[in-house]
Formats: structure tokens, C-alpha cells, sequence
């Protein structure tokens, strides 16, 4: 990461747009506050409305000294799922909303080292939403085979899900995952290493109903890396 160029320059700035299109996705309201000097980056207020939904972060980069340090918060609320999946042209999968809180800090020479010594939290909630029966077929083949137990009442309603990592030296716990609709449910546990972006999760998925009790429903290790 190129430091040198954060000394170089004194500055203050703000910004405000209306509107923006990034990939596709319209980005409303959008309002930056940077301020730069003695190699120091403070980028707030950040603020964007995205899918009916507001984002609030703040970024510290602090080239001062080396290594670099970071430092990153975003609390993003009611942020619709469903209308971001469309403008990104990948529809039907599910819809609903959902808030997300992402706090971290680190310090390296490069994204890498950063990442590998991370330290913080992520965590993202949803509930109310609706997802699609095909999608189902992620979690077992069986499931498929149960229809058409997916089109009653209830059971592709997403009553709730959170996904909270804790992370500690470049390593992403799982302290909670977990996904329910109103037929199936599913909990993870397991890590993520960031330092060598390597996954080491489980999952394991539940019948919530008697009539599905039967159905075999494995875990499945979830191995790879994040690329």
C-alpha cells in the first residue's frame, strides 16, 4: 500500500450526489466528508441510501507511521435485498431486508497483512423475507423431492437470519449462523482464516416439520477459499 502519496497532500473536502449509478445500482443521497493530512485519511461522515435503505460509515486510514493502520465502521439498516438483486439482474432468488453492522481494525504493509491480523466484528439480521423454493436445493436433494411441501403456507418465509463473526488475529468465528424459514432450518458453526482466505464451515439443516422428519438431511462442510 502506497503511504508516501497520503503525506504528500493536505486536504479537506466534501461531497454530496443526488444520485449515482455504480455497476448497475443506484446510489442515492450520498454524502462524504474527507479530511487528509500528516498521512492521516478520516472519511466521515460516509453516508448512502442504497435499495430504500441507509448506510452510515466512517473510514480511518493512518499512514503516520508503518506499518498503515485501518480502521472501518458501517451500520447499514433496512437495506431491501430483494429490489438489489434485481439491479443487479439476479432475480428471484429472495426478497426482504436486512441491517448489517461491520466494525474492524487492522495494520499491515499491504491488504493482505491487514487482513491477516483483522480484528473486530460483522454481523448482518434479516427476517420477514421470502425465499425461493428452487434455492432449497442448496441444502439437500431431498428437498426437492418433498415438494410440493415448499408452496404451503409459511414454509418459504424467512423468519429470521444472522450471520455474526467474531474476529480475532485474522480469523473470522462464527458465534452465530443461523437460518430459519417456516419449514427448514439451518445452523453453521466453524471459521473463516483470513490470512490465507481458507473456509472451514458446517452446516448443519433441520426439518421443522413432522412430515420432513424422514427426509435425510446431512450436513454439509463448506471447505475452499474464499476465491
Amino acid at each position: 500500500l502506497p503511504t508516501d502519496g497520503l503525506k504528500a497532500v493536505d486536504a479537506r473536502v466534501k461531497l454530496k450526489i443526488k444520485r449515482l449509478i455504480v455497476g448497475g445500482v443506484s446510489v442515492n443521497d450520498v454524502d462524504i466528508g474527507v479530511t487528509l493530512g500528516a498521512g492521516r485519511l478520516d472519511i466521515k461522515p460516509l453516508t448512502v441510501v442504497v435499495s430504500g435503505g441507509k448506510i452510515d460509515a466512517s473510514l480511518v486510514v493512518d499512514g503516520s507511521r508503518a506499518p498503515l493502520a485501518l480502521s472501518v465502521n458501517m451500520d447499514a439498516r433496512g437495506i431491501d435485498y430483494g429490489a438489489l438483486l434485481k439491479q443487479l439482474k439476479i432475480t428471484d432468488i429472495a426478497t426482504g431486508k436486512f441491517d448489517a453492522k461491520l466494525n474492524v481494525k487492522g495494520r499491515g504493509g499491504s491488504v493482505r497483512a491487514i487482513m491477516a491480523g483483522l480484528d473486530g466484528r460483522a454481523r448482518i439480521v434479516t427476517q420477514g423475507g421470502k425465499i425461493d423454493s428452487g434455492i432449497l436445493n442448496v441444502v439437500s436433494t431431498d428437498i426437492m423431492a418433498a415438494l410440493p411441501f415448499v408452496d404451503s403456507k409459511g414454509d418459504k418465509e424467512i423468519r429470521c437470519g444472522v450471520i455474526d463473526f467474531d474476529i480475532r488475529k485474522g480469523r473470522a468465528t462464527a458465534k452465530t449462523l443461523i437460518f430459519e424459514t417456516g419449514g427448514l432450518g439451518m445452523i453453521g458453526t466453524g471459521s473463516i482464516n483470513l490470512a490465507d482466505e481458507s473456509i472451514d464451515l458446517k452446516i448443519t439443516p433441520r426439518a421443522k416439520k413432522v412430515s420432513l422428519l424422514k427426509l435425510a438431511m446431512l450436513p454439509a462442510n463448506v471447505g475452499g477459499t474464499l476465491a
